[in-house]
């Protein structure tokens, strides 16, 4: 997928689906909608939530022809869902692995300090 794509594509996630707490945030049109659901840090490779509470399928039913309507060729998209997957998917364990290596240098400092 090209650089004109993607951007097409993050063009097409609807922001109201990603603000809020309801199922379709605070998108009125739902399932009826002409943009994507789908979590817009996810397509950016940003998102830092492991059990993120929006959609990171781009590939589903409901999508498919709204992807064919808006010109992106699916093969290229399905290639951008495995990469956008595998990019969240490293980036927890990045995170992870921060984490471990934060919570191991706060207890060294700890038994120093308390020694």
């Amino acid at each position: 997928m090209n650089v004109l794509s993607v951007a097409s594509l993050l063009y097409q996630v609807c922001l109201l689906y990603n603000k809020g707490e309801a199922l379709y945030g605070y998108c009125n049109l739902k399932d009826k909608c002409n943009k994507f659901h789908v979590c817009k840090s996810f397509v950016r490779g940003e998102c830092r939530l492991p059990k993120c509470k929006r959609s990171h399928q781009l590939i589903h039913a409901t999508s498919l022809q709204l992807l064919q309507d808006q010109g992106l060729n699916i093969p290229s998209v399905v290639n951008f869902q495995i990469i956008a997957t595998y990019k969240h998917m490293k980036l927890h364990k990045m995170l992870q692995n921060k984490g471990e290596t934060l919570r191991g240098r706060q207890n060294t400092i700890n038994s120093v300090v308390l020694s």
